[in-house]
């Protein structure tokens, strides 16, 4: 939904934060809507090993998700 609410179109650059489940889906949803590069940021290296990761050559991204979730049980972050 993220995806589609980006209006993505063919050659555009996105990126995407977040690269647990969620983000994996937005990366691979923006790619098959038409997006040449997609670019995931995560701090966590695991998920960015799992991520499609691309490089804009200079240029911004012509669209961004935010796919961090955060813990329901939580009040402030897990990860410092």
């Amino acid at each position: 939904m993220a995806a589609e609410n980006c209006n993505i179109s063919a050659g555009d650059r996105v990126a995407i934060w977040g690269c647990g489940p969620v983000g994996q889906f937005a990366i691979r949803s923006a790619y098959l809507l038409g997006a040449e590069r997609v670019i995931g940021i995560d701090r966590i290296a695991e998920r960015l090993r799992l991520a499609l990761v691309g490089h804009t050559g200079g240029r911004g991204p012509d669209a961004c998700m935010d796919a961090v979730g955060l813990e329901a049980h939580t009040h402030g972050p897990m990860y410092y």
